[in-house]
């Protein structure tokens, strides 16, 4: 992740030319995805959707048994409110289940595919300019601290 800052100019009054512009900053971070070909960047965009998609729908199912658990306990004798809460729930859970499942098998078939090791993050401190100078990539050598005299 990259924190990015775009200069925002936005004025409510007219600016004399003679007098500097102010600027206003905007920095937000963002995820820079590099990859060797189209098909590992459409591989990684996948990914993401996926990964992206499964943790909203698993926040939604687990909203609906709240919700739906809310309605059994509050429905007091109204037994077709209680079956219509448990049919919901029951397939929230059957949702889950099937989504935990599809993890499994595209964990089989991709080790790879819920870990981010084949993307590729830029930040301003891994951009370094090589050296010209070979000798200056060489750490310099410690001198050995004197030696106290033993007695």
């Amino acid at each position: 992740y990259v924190k990015q800052c775009v200069p925002q100019n936005r004025y409510t009054r007219e600016i004399p030319l003679s007098e500097p512009l102010p600027t206003i900053v905007s920095c937000s971070t963002v995820q820079l995805i590099f990859a060797n070909s189209g098909v590992d960047l459409l591989k990684q965009y996948i990914g993401l959707i996926y990964r992206w998609a499964a943790g909203i729908l698993g926040v939604f199912c687990v909203l609906v048994i709240m919700i739906n658990g809310l309605l059994i306990s509050t429905a007091q004798s109204d037994d077709s409110t209680v079956a219509d809460a448990k049919t919901r729930i029951l397939q929230s859970i059957s949702a889950l289940i099937l989504l935990f499942f599809a993890g499994i098998i595209l964990y089989t078939v991709n080790p790879n595919f819920f870990t981010t090791e084949d993307m590729v993050y830029s930040t301003e401190e891994s951009v370094a300019e090589p050296s010209a100078d070979p000798a200056a990539a060489e750490p310099e050598p410690t001198p050995n601290p004197p030696s106290e005299p033993s007695e």
